[in-house]
């Protein structure tokens, strides 16, 4: 089968969780099919990056990302639409030309699109069967439940009832999806109680780059992977070094919060100041930072999906501290496979456990690996994307009323 994959990043380097997962994807229909890709790009590419996707792709071409700015005022039609604003307004006539291009010369056996960004292009190719790849919509409810200012809570209502319709009727026009979690498949089964095809392909490690040692633990380090570029990741860090650190530091001075990732953009100074906490940069590779860590934490308060981060501290034996919201989705157990936490005063507390205490690191460690090794090898994963494919369009799935 030629595949046609549409991605909403550019794939390499596979620097954050949806990138991960895009690459990963990737990499696993390689295995058993040609694939070709289409994809927005939101930063330049490099010679390397295309050669690194094209040992994967058979055929590559990008476009750049035009980004939802909030603050814009928007036009009429975007105001009357009936998807929702930040679609509206990063819809590509370009990505659509490339699409239609690309599909054009390559006839492709299925369009896969990534990605809410991505659903709407393969719409204009009738007849070719499409898939969607990884819908994500908890967050978005979640961010409407848990808003509590009257205007914004109503604006945020109207952008879930905007994006359910919206969901509703992409649906109708694919006949597999995927979604990541447990939780996100049981949200799109109530939003969508019809719909027959919604198939979980969680998130994963790569146990191959993630085996081995990299660096050897320091005491009382503790890491943070995630590039603050994205907005729960910053709120995270925010969070944590507001409330949760100066608890740890109280009991544990020494301990130290080292964070990585991009910060381009960021206005740094909206973090909290604190003399354990600092900023290691850029991390080209994020195993020996995470090895070199006694706990890894994963306090992210927003967003949905599963987290890539804790699943990749997991895969290198680092041991985790996150709080529910964090965890969600993952069948992780607490005090067996990760530490969870949620307020302020429990994460601080289960820190300063794993901080001080060598057999329980040890424990975590070598519980952590076995999970993911079971559940969350991208190899695993792979071998069910794949039948997922198989059975989908041998014998074709439909929408009932």
């Amino acid at each position: 089968m030629h595949i046609l994959f549409l991605a909403r990043w550019f794939p390499f380097p596979a620097n954050h969780g949806a990138k991960v997962r895009a690459y990963n994807i990737i990499t696993q229909l390689a295995r058993a099919h040609t694939v070709s890709m289409a994809s927005f790009s939101e930063d330049p590419i490099s010679a390397e990056d295309m050669r690194e996707m094209g040992k994967l792709c058979a055929n590559i071409e990008h476009v750049p990302y035009r980004s939802f700015n909030p603050h814009k005022r928007s036009p009429l039609s975007a105001l009357l639409s009936a998807k929702p604003r930040w679609l509206h307004d990063v819809y590509s006539q370009e990505f659509m030309d490339m699409v239609q291009r690309m599909a054009g010369r390559l006839a492709p056996d299925l369009i896969m699109a990534s990605n809410l960004d991505t659903t709407e292009y393969p719409l204009a190719l009738p007849g070719i069967p499409r898939m969607f790849e990884e819908l994500e919509t908890g967050a978005y409810s979640r961010q409407y439940r848990e808003e509590t200012r009257p205007l914004p809570r109503l604006r945020k209502w109207l952008m879930w009832r905007k994006l359910q319709g919206f969901v509703r009727q992409t649906l109708h026009h694919y006949p597999l999806c995927t979604v990541v979690s447990q939780p996100e498949f049981d949200v799109v089964r109530n939003l969508a109680p019809g719909y027959r095809g919604l198939t979980l392909v969680p998130n994963g490690a790569d146990l191959t780059r993630l085996t081995g040692r990299f660096a050897e633990a320091e005491s009382d380090r503790i890491v943070f992977a995630g590039a603050l570029t994205y907005h729960v990741n910053l709120d995270a860090m925010q969070y944590f070094i507001g409330e949760i650190l100066p608890l740890i530091a109280e009991k544990r001075p020494a301990a130290k919060l080292y964070m990585s990732g991009r910060t381009d953009g960021v206005d740094m100074a909206s973090l909290p100041a604190h003399p354990n906490a600092s900023h290691a940069g850029h991390q080209p590779d994020i195993r020996p930072f995470v090895q070199r860590a006694t706990v890894s934490v994963v306090p992210e308060r927003l967003g949905g999906g599963t987290r890539i981060k804790i699943l990749e501290s997991l895969a290198l034996g680092t041991p985790v501290v996150a709080n529910r919201n964090s965890a969600l989705g993952l069948d992780l157990r607490h005090e067996h496979d990760v530490l969870i936490a949620d307020t302020p005063r429990e994460f601080a507390n289960a820190v300063l456990r794993v901080l001080g205490d060598p057999e329980l690191r040890q424990r975590l460690s070598a519980n952590g690996r076995a999970t993911v090794e079971r559940a969350y090898d991208w190899n695993v994963i792979g071998d069910a994307m794949h039948a997922a494919i198989a059975h989908a369009y041998q014998e074709p799935v439909t929408q009932t009323n």
